[in-house]
């Protein structure tokens, strides 16, 4: 996803939660614990941390799947995609050839996507 967004900044709750090692070009990045902690009153740990970030740096956008957390960070005003726009972008940008073979992947996971919106895409 490098060549789609350049640099990628996420926190260590993030990089935990995913349970891999990243890629080098991820940069991590603590958030405001205290801003963190406020909002995870309302969303989970890595979402917390992700939009307390979000909101303390400049981003173009924050990827957020989650409903509770896209309206928190709705309600900051902060710039939102999910894995569908990441997806949609790398097509445009002509990174990804096809959009269908990861949608079916996607699908194959618990990630929920209504039947509608996914025979949209």
């Amino acid at each position: 996803m490098k060549e789609v967004f350049g640099a990628i900044v996420t926190t260590p709750e993030i990089k935990k939660e995913y349970g891999k090692p990243l890629p080098e070009w991820v940069i991590i990045q603590p958030a405001n614990q205290v801003l963190n902690l406020k909002f995870q009153k309302h969303v989970d740990e890595g979402e917390a941390s992700a939009i307390s970030l979000a909101s303390e740096i400049s981003c173009d956008f924050i990827i957020l799947d989650d409903i509770a957390a896209r309206k928190l960070a709705q309600k900051l005003g902060l710039p939102i995609k999910g894995t569908i726009g990441v997806l949609l972008t790398a097509k445009q940008l002509g990174v990804i050839p096809f959009f269908s073979p990861y949608l079916k992947l996607i699908q194959q996971t618990n990630f929920r996507l209504s039947p509608q919106l996914a025979q949209q895409f």
